[in-house]
């Protein structure tokens, strides 16, 4: 019983560089996870599916300050609860001595705070006429860097 694996489907879906997915955000991802399983986890009944669910939905419209997510027994802005869990992550690795975190999480906060350096952004700008097209000349460019 436990926890057998765990796969991030939607990290490696990066346009932006030829891997699909950027150094920093691997590194993020490795910090985080070891952050988190520091936690003591309570049953993941029911209830938590259903709002995990829910902030599921409204993080992936994350594009305005106004949307909120279900943080505890309140709604919170997401902004508000990603600043707060950088901002504990950092004090945790500040505590172990390991402040190569630092720009791992400062790359993040980066992205939360300015809209204009989100990937969603990015993509958006260089696609938007034609996602398809556009998306396969530069798979194409890719492979011809091997």
């Amino acid at each position: 019983t436990g926890i057998d694996h765990i796969e991030l489907r939607m990290l490696d879906l990066n346009p932006l560089t030829k891997l699909n997915i950027f150094k920093e955000d691997i590194y993020f991802i490795h910090f985080f996870i070891l952050y988190i399983s520091t936690f003591y986890h309570r049953p993941f009944n029911r209830y938590r599916q259903v709002r995990s669910i829910v902030n599921h939905k409204r993080a992936a419209k994350f594009e305005s300050d106004e949307m909120f997510i279900l943080y505890g027994d309140d709604e919170v802005p997401v902004k508000v609860a990603v600043k707060g869990l950088l901002d504990r992550m950092r004090r945790f690795y500040h505590e172990l001595g390991i402040e190569e975190a630092d720009q791992y999480i400062d790359y993040q906060e980066k992205k939360l705070q300015n809209e204009e350096e989100r990937y969603c952004k990015k993509v958006y700008q260089l696609y938007k006429e034609d996602y398809v097209k556009k998306g396969i000349k530069k798979a194409m460019e890719y492979a011809k860097e091997d």
